[in-house]
């Protein structure tokens, strides 16, 4: 089978991304595409992305422009007499006021294709006709750059419900109140957590809802309960949460992705190896509680987890399964929730957002403040749990 090494630019200024369009006499023709092209023979990824940049559209992204890696495809086209494999090294290329102004005034690339700048929601409503194999580029670009991440229903109780002063006195009463048996007080604490997370998630924000302490009923009254009220935020939850919600019929729109801890992940890459040679794949999604719609995150903290996200991610993307949309490698920076763990450091941080075939979200002691920081080394996005809040 032919292998094609590319190398794609997803350029963008904002909001604003920049597509142009392929020749009806090319291969997927009569679509828009990212700019890119073919990498030359002992060119890097990004060597080849700099200099097909300046060749298609006369751009120069070495200066300038941030540059982080958004993650790599394999793709197999089968609509050809000979199948071809193309594997897409795709990056973000993220231009700046300067180079966005410029580049408007270009409706036509070097080699006289049509450039169209278009803006992000019509680009994930799919307005624009891409090639098959940026179909996973979209989904990954659904995923917002800055990501809440829920407290634990105990971590909540602990770390923020008695730290906050205008609880403070209701809880002395309350307490005494509702004293009775430990089901009494876990609904208490419950609907403490809905307040504050209805008062203070951002508006139309991407959020991780935890909830790993509670009863999986419970995790399904408390989910509901906040979409009923905050039907503007996009949620990611537990692999068990979504699958239980899609059981019993209540699956939100709003929940746009599932999560897998480590060790799902792990017990998920022994199943995938186990029947490496069995086409099963549906049964597999059972047994470790993965839906096969739904995107998927996963957290990863050492490079053997990162090498077994970048397995699971090809497995899908092989069986026209959802695809792995984020990894969350953390802890980046020492944190209070998790004082017992070593931090990584930026530069350790870089090293594993290399090894990653996914966009990376950097998590632990990071502010949205810090995304320009993540995607100078490495990442793609940033997630935080109390600093992430309004």
């Amino acid at each position: 089978m032919q292998q094609i090494e590319v190398a794609i630019a997803v350029i963008h200024y904002a909001q604003h991304y920049l597509l142009s369009f392929r020749d009806a006499q090319q291969h997927q023709g009569n679509r828009y595409e990212f700019v890119g092209g073919k990498l030359d023979p002992n060119e890097s990824p990004l060597q080849a992305l700099i200099r097909e940049v300046q060749e298609e559209i006369g751009l120069d992204i070495s200066q300038g422009s941030q540059i982080n890696p958004l993650g790599v495809l394999r793709h197999t086209y089968s609509d050809l007499t000979a199948k071809k494999q193309v594997c897409l090294h795709v990056f973000r290329v993220q231009l700046s006021k300067f180079q966005y102004l410029q580049q408007l005034k270009y409706t036509q690339g070097q080699e006289g294709q049509a450039l169209t700048w278009v803006d992000l929601p019509d680009l994930l409503a799919q307005h624009y006709q891409l090639p098959e194999a940026n179909k996973s580029i979209l989904a990954w670009l659904q995923l917002g750059d800055c990501i809440s991440i829920t407290y634990d229903l105990d971590a909540f109780n602990s770390l923020v419900y008695f730290d906050l002063a205008t609880f403070s006195s209701k809880n002395t009463a309350n307490t005494a109140k509702n004293s009775t048996s430990q089901v009494n007080q876990l609904s208490q604490h419950a609907q403490h957590w809905l307040n504050y997370y209805t008062r203070h998630l951002p508006v139309n924000g991407w959020v991780y809802v935890r909830l790993k302490q509670v009863d999986m009923q419970e995790q399904q009254h408390m989910l509901l309960q906040l979409i009923q009220r905050r039907a503007d935020v996009q949620l990611i939850v537990n692999s068990q949460l979504a699958k239980a919600l899609q059981r019993s019929g209540q699956m939100p729109t709003q929940i746009r992705a599932q999560h897998l801890t480590q060790a799902q992940l792990m017990q998920a890459h022994r199943q995938i190896q186990a029947q490496a040679h069995v086409d099963c794949h549906e049964q597999s999604n059972s047994s470790i509680a993965i839906l096969p719609d739904l995107p998927i995150t996963v957290s990863c903290h050492d490079a053997t987890s990162i090498e077994q996200l970048n397995d699971l991610a090809r497995y899908r993307l092989n069986q026209r399964l959802s695809v792995v949309i984020g990894a969350y490698i953390s802890p980046v920076l020492p944190t209070k929730s998790h004082p017992e763990r070593d931090a990584l450091g930026w530069q350790k941080f870089a090293q594993m957002a290399q090894l990653a075939e996914v966009p990376v979200i950097a998590l632990g002691g990071m502010m949205p403040a810090d995304l320009c920081q993540v995607r100078y080394h490495q990442g793609d996005k940033v997630a935080g749990i109390r600093q992430f809040l309004v």
